[in-house]
């Protein structure tokens, strides 16, 4: 008898009061039929709303929820790295609280999770997204692909991923970044990749903080590193 998926998924949050309910409500509805072992921790990165308020009144309810709750905002790559330190199952994979992603899409990410070593997403439906959201994006794409010699669809698509994987690469980005830098460095090192695609709903509640000029400052920064790292000092 095949042992069911052990998985962490890590909810990011900051100031997402008004959909974080939602987001985690959502997960636990299609996670319960996989009958897999998994935890539900959120990362509420020094909001100041009532986000950690919502998260602890889920914990109530819920004992798949862990919560750490910072007190002072870190920003989006140090938060998925703290998830990452604080995961307790085997693998690792991400949904944020902003809800604009179907939480099916994790379910479609653990399916083929033993096949590959990193199984991630990519949007079907772009049309959903702001007009410059959807032109930055496929600008990155084209400009890692190009840099790194890849084909991958999406660099920003959620991924899931065994712990000590993640645990063995440097992860330096400061922001959203961080899911190509984690992709760029473990295909680099030769694992298997699967792309899937997932159903892009758009936000319920709030404003994406994905572009800004702060975010695309961090993403340049993220992908001089990685020139430097693989092509400069051979270690990706």
């Amino acid at each position: 008898m095949i042992k069911p998926i052990s998985v962490t998924v890590i909810v990011p949050a900051y100031n997402e009061e008004g959909s974080v309910a939602g987001a985690i409500g959502d997960l636990i509805k299609c996670l319960e039929p996989t009958k897999c072992d998994y935890e539900l921790l959120v990362i509420n990165d020094g909001s100041s709303d009532n986000t950690a308020s919502v998260v602890k009144k889920l914990m109530k309810k819920y004992r798949q929820i862990r919560l750490v709750d910072r007190k002072h905002n870190i920003g989006f790559a140090d938060t998925i790295k703290e998830g990452i330190s604080h995961a307790r199952k085997e693998y690792i994979t991400q949904f944020h609280a902003d809800n604009d992603a179907a939480a099916s899409s994790v379910v479609k990410l653990l399916t083929d999770a033993r096949q590959y070593d990193i199984v991630t997403n990519y949007p079907l439906d772009q049309g959903k997204r702001p007009l410059l959201r959807g032109i930055i994006s496929k600008s990155f794409v084209i400009i890692l692909n190009m840099l790194f010699g890849m084909r991958l669809r999406y660099f920003n698509g959620t991924l899931i991923v065994k712990k000590r994987l993640l645990e063995q690469i440097p992860l330096r980005s400061k922001g959203f970044a961080i899911y190509a830098e984690a992709k760029i460095r473990l295909i680099k090192r030769g694992v298997r990749v699967k792309e899937v695609p997932f159903l892009f709903i758009g936000r319920r509640s709030g404003r994406s903080k994905a572009v800004t000029y702060r975010s695309i400052m961090e993403t340049l920064h993220t992908i001089v590193i990685l020139v430097r790292d693989i092509y400069l000092r051979g270690q990706p």
